[in-house]
């Protein structure tokens, strides 16, 4: 029997520039074939720094240059010729980093349901999709002019992952976002904001505090009729989501159920137009170009805000990424690329994610980490590589329980291993350590004179 890796195109997935940091394209290639037994095909990068952009660009932000395996410093266009040979015309996608991490700005950012922010953009925000579109498309334009005329990339892959995060305490669960943007969409499509403000509310049905997260069902009913109602809530007592509501009335409940199925279904529909906003906006001036979006692959993903058929059913996007372990691992109108890493780019992107929060200065002074010895943010980070890495499927022989579908076009590959995430670990963290809120204080004038 040949191996299914024979037919389908290998991608590696650059997750972060902090990897090209450590390693060369020609390393990370040595370890993609070592794993798999081929060479990439296609290559995905980063259009972002967790700095900002590393191209110029028709808005002004500053050229973030990467910081390279050799110690030299490079731009976007300039690493686009140290892949190997092979990554011919429209052999490259720019993965985008929907939360825009390097404008640190109010007014873009997203909101829970009790007005407290986090630090990643809002998508449904008109002008973070103009932020987008724009950078992206001068990206484009700017590899497709040191490409002589031809079109090297083929794709943006819009990381879609956790658009929305949420969290839970003492059962109550805290979703984003509600922005003033969102909150007007969610109410002209009918949702009743006001039923999520009490406690237990209409996410309780589904999403539950497991003390380290936030469990959750990720099958939800695209309708509020009676038997999608009552099947909905036969499934959340099964998995004893409905306990927190055992003083409420059988017919509460069906309400309870109905706030919920219109809140999921006015989010994916107002998730899915912000991104086929940002995508009609960059083929205007950059028509060929394809659109991917990358998701975990649940059938509601909460995370993401979008149910993974009616993705598949909608002609703004080419292309779907998400991880083979799902339960709906096939699909039936876009073609797919299996995201060899459980979850998709979650772990990873949060791993990344964290790292950016402690080693820079304004974090560690002002955020939750704030609160943490130097030291204990070190095992920390640890502890999310090692989590990171628990999350890869290795090995061909995974690829050879895949259910056979015809629009599986390929699969894509993290390109990373355990080592190189312990070099960017390394290369982070001072060899003294990282220091603590105290000793990054800035020191009052009484204490100088001291």
């Amino acid at each position: 029997m040949s191996s299914p890796i024979e037919t389908l195109e290998v991608t590696a997935d650059i997750i972060d520039f902090r990897v090209i940091g450590v390693a060369s394209f020609s390393n990370l290639a040595e370890i993609i074939l070592e794993r798999w037994g081929k060479l990439p095909d296609r290559w995905a990068l980063p259009a972002f720094t967790a700095s900002g952009p590393c191209f110029s660009n028709t808005l002004g932000a500053e050229v973030v240059p990467v910081k390279c395996w050799d110690g030299a410093d490079r731009t976007l266009l300039d690493l686009i010729s140290e892949i190997p040979k092979g990554c011919v015309d429209r052999n490259l996608s720019l993965v985008v980093d929907m939360r825009l991490p390097f404008i640190n700005l109010d007014t873009i950012h997203i909101e829970d349901i009790s007005t407290d922010q986090s630090g990643q953009a809002c998508v449904c925000n008109p002008a973070v999709q103009e932020i987008i579109s724009a950078l992206i498309t001068d990206a484009i334009k700017g590899i497709d002019r040191i490409t002589a005329g031809g079109h090297l990339v083929s794709d943006i892959v819009l990381d879609c992952v956790d658009l929305w995060p949420m969290g839970a305490s003492d059962e109550k669960i805290e979703l984003t976002c509600f922005c003033q943007h969102c909150e007007t969409k969610l109410a002209s499509a009918g949702v009743d904001i006001e039923a999520f403000r009490r406690f237990p509310n209409p996410w309780n049905l589904c999403l539950r505090d497991s003390g380290t997260g936030v469990a959750h069902i990720d099958t939800v009913p695209t309708k509020d009729n009676e038997p999608a109602v009552e099947g909905l809530l036969r499934l959340s007592k099964m998995k004893g989501f409905l306990d927190v509501f055992r003083d409420s009335s059988s017919a509460q409940q069906k309400t309870l159920a109905k706030h919920l199925v219109r809140y999921v279904v006015a989010r994916d529909r107002m998730t899915r137009a912000a991104l086929a906003g940002i995508v009609q906006a960059i083929r205007k001036q950059c028509p060929e170009i394809h659109a991917t979006v990358l998701v975990e692959g649940s059938d509601y993903d909460w995370t993401s805000g979008m149910f993974l058929s009616e993705l598949d059913q909608d002609e703004n996007f080419d292309e779907l990424w998400f991880d083979p372990s799902s339960p709906r691992s096939m699909t039936s109108r876009r073609k797919n690329r299996m995201y060899m890493w459980r979850r998709s780019r979650y772990v990873l992107d949060a791993f990344f994610e964290y790292l950016d929060k402690s080693t820079d200065l304004f974090s560690r002074m002002s955020t939750g980490i704030a609160n943490l010895a130097g030291a204990d943010v070190t095992k920390m980070l640890e502890a999310r590589r090692r989590q990171a890495m628990g999350h890869q499927i290795r090995g061909k022989v995974a690829l050879m329980a895949l259910p056979r579908d015809a629009n599986r076009i390929g699969i894509c590959v993290p390109a990373v291993s355990d080592a190189i995430l312990e070099q960017v670990v390394h290369r982070a963290v001072p060899e003294h350590g990282l220091q603590t809120a105290q000793d990054l204080r800035v020191p009052r004038s009484s204490d100088r004179d001291a």
